[in-house]
């Protein structure tokens, strides 16, 4: 019989292996499966099964490939080139519909993860077994479990769901929080507010069950989540608590030197990070993802490269130029020089071509979030502030700017700084801005010129066909059919 792709995925959830109590995330990967009732029987298993999570977002079709890739491939930071393999085409060309098989990726990823912590959120809070020797881990591998949910609705709505700001229907399906799941419910799309509550309720749940260690940036911990919160507030429009969780993050400062700058990106360590998705040689073999936008141990292999305009838009003196960005001459058919992402090296303490650690929460991202939502909430005297700190770690004057401008600068900020991180896309969705590119290398005229308007159905991804026709109860995105 056939399933939707949600059933599927849940019945997935319970791979894992079991491992003792000194063993990290770094060391752990999925390897076979176990009954769901044993997966949460105590806390060293619920530990497993949460980091069996961990493990899934590794995957190259979720942060280690599609959801950080499409971020910048589908805006204007991109063009791609004559040596590109095809990689992520449909999504850089907006050729994509319900039936396009990658449209599945995080779709099936992010109910995978959700799959993977729905039992330890359903059976850990009534476990009070006083004899298991971990019991005092509880609360917080329950708290990662809410936080790691709550990470993976949020990345299912910015690519799935309406604008957090919209008074709509197009949200995603909330699955039950069970230990055994129904594999026969046909789950309806719950509303935009509903999905944007329950992510909320996670974040917030999660910071009363953690501990204050954070020194653990492969772990979701407190400063992590409210890192999170301050975007989630962001994209909801909730400024005055997007500034206090921005604000409730501490100890962590912007690196003002290009030489630290480029070791951060280098070994993915430094005093910017607060949540990276850790990886080992073990971890990742065969799911590089430097390789999308340069493979340089093997080659400088170029699918995309920055556009003119977007490298235009850096200052003279600006030294991210220098670590995000190398002219190198392609190991494709035409060996030509293009200036190329080198934002992503190999890191050395893993020790694979391409294969690196993608770092979704960082300081500057933090900063950049309290900027905007201090200018949209009024502050602007705060709003320049904040811009200026970021702009002086990067060798940048400061700027004295108000009004409109200021909020431009900010928005042109964020750009630059969070560049091939995975943002753009879904800030031009949430500012309910146009996207505008020059379509390929080296094109001239007017019919070069690219434009997703912001009224465009594209900016809500279309549910997988294969959900549409095993589930009677979704409801299809805005014009797509099937």
């Amino acid at each position: 019989m056939k399933r939707s792709i949600m059933k599927k995925i849940v019945l997935v959830v319970v791979s894992l292996v079991l491992f003792s109590c000194n063993e990290d995330v770094l060391n752990t990967r999925p390897s076979d499966q176990i009954p769901i009732d044993d997966a949460v029987a105590n806390v060293r298993n619920a530990r497993a099964t949460l980091f069996g999570a961990y493990s899934r977002l590794l995957d190259d079709l979720y942060y280690t490939g599609t959801l950080t890739g499409l971020g910048d491939i589908m805006t204007g930071n991109t063009s791609i080139t004559a040596v590109n393999t095809g990689r992520f085409a449909f999504m850089y060309r907006y050729d994509y519909n319900s039936n396009t098989q990658d449209v599945n990726d995080v779709w099936n990823r992010c109910y995978s993860v959700i799959g993977n912590v729905n039992p330890i959120i359903a059976a850990m809070p009534e476990y009070d077994n006083v004899e298991d020797p971990d019991i005092e881990e509880k609360d917080q591998v329950l708290g990662e479990a809410h936080a790691i949910r709550a990470l993976a609705f949020f990345d299912l709505m910015r690519v799935y769901g309406d604008r957090f700001t919209s008074n709509s229907e197009f949200g995603v399906p909330i699955p039950a929080t069970l230990v055994n799941p129904d594999f026969t419910a046909e789950l309806p799309r719950s509303s935009v507010s509903e999905v944007y509550d329950y992510i909320l309720n996670d974040l917030n749940t999660a910071l009363t069950l953690m501990d204050d260690d954070n020194s653990n940036a492969a772990r979701f911990n407190t400063d992590a989540v409210n890192a999170l919160l301050s975007r989630v507030y962001l994209y909801g429009a909730d400024y005055e608590n997007a500034i206090a969780a921005a604000n409730r993050v501490s100890g962590y400062s912007l690196i003002n030197n290009e030489s630290d700058f480029r070791d951060f990106w280098l070994n993915s360590e430094g005093s910017e990070l607060i949540f990276k998705i850790a990886t080992t040689e073990v971890d990742n073999v065969g799911t590089p993802f430097g390789w999308i936008y340069n493979f340089g141990v093997n080659g400088n292999r170029q699918d995309y490269i920055p556009t003119a305009e977007f490298l235009s838009t850096y200052e003279v003196n600006d030294f991210r130029s220098d670590v995000y960005y190398a002219d190198l001459a392609s190991s494709g058919a035409d060996g030509q020089v293009r200036t190329t992402v080198v934002k992503y090296p190999d890191n050395p303490a893993i020790g694979l071509a391409g294969v690196v650690e993608i770092m979704p929460l960082r300081f500057a991202e933090v900063v950049l979030n309290r900027a905007e939502a201090y200018y949209e909430n009024g502050q602007q005297g705060q709003a320049l502030s904040d811009l200026n700190l970021l702009r002086g770690s990067r060798g940048l004057p400061t700027v004295s700017l108000s009004g409109i401008a200021l909020r431009d600068e900010i928005r042109a900020e964020r750009r630059r700084e969070l560049a091939f991180e995975g943002h753009y896309w879904h800030d031009l969705k949430r500012w309910n801005l146009d996207m505008v590119r020059i379509q390929d290398e080296n094109c001239s005229g007017a019919n070069c010129e690219f434009t997703v308007p912001a009224s465009s159905n594209f900016w809500l991804f279309p549910v997988p066909v294969e959900e549409v026709n095993n589930n009677r109860n979704i409801t299809q995105a805005p014009g797509y059919s099937g």
